[in-house]
């Protein structure tokens, strides 16, 4: 089940789900919640996705002028400023917001699994031949959370 927008606010100040973010009402949408920017890193090495461990590329902050980012075509390494604290119970699943789209970017969507903590990251790619530019702050994806199915003591108390 898709959770809407008074349930996930409900996980938000009740349990945390959600950290740092911005400003709750301006972030949260119908049945989806923003991640907004707090930084953009661009890769300097070549990654390796191998059977044992992988190799993670480096990655340099850009500089932002005045809290704007100019960026060219290419793969960026976003760091949003919310912090996730996702329950044993609970998915979600990253999307581009829709004027990034419109605009020739596109957030690529991830799975984060039940019970992941941290602060997440995730790529945006910039298609449009003439760049995009991004603020600092910026809403730049939507998570859209599911119940996983599983039913405990945790579930039936939240009433997921």
């Amino acid at each position: 089940m898709i959770l809407d927008s008074e349930s996930i606010r409900f996980l938000i100040k009740e349990h945390g789900v959600i950290r740092d973010y911005i400003n709750i009402n301006d972030q949260m949408n119908k049945s989806s919640f923003s991640l907004t920017v707090k930084e953009i890193l661009t890769f300097d090495s070549y990654g390796r996705l191998s059977t044992g461990k992988n190799e993670i590329p480096f990655a340099s902050l850009i500089e932002s002028g005045n809290g704007l980012y100019t960026l060219k075509r290419g793969v960026y390494l976003i760091s949003p400023n919310e912090y996730l604290n996702l329950p044993d119970n609970l998915v979600a699943i990253s999307f581009s917001e829709p004027s990034l789209i419109r605009m020739g970017g596109l957030v690529n969507q991830l799975i984060w699994e039940p019970g992941y903590k941290g602060r997440p990251q995730f790529t945006l790619t910039v298609q449009n031949e003439h760049g995009i530019k991004v603020e600092e702050n910026a809403k730049i994806a939507r998570l859209v959370f599911f119940t996983s199915g599983r039913t405990d003591e945790r579930t039936n108390r939240l009433n997921l």
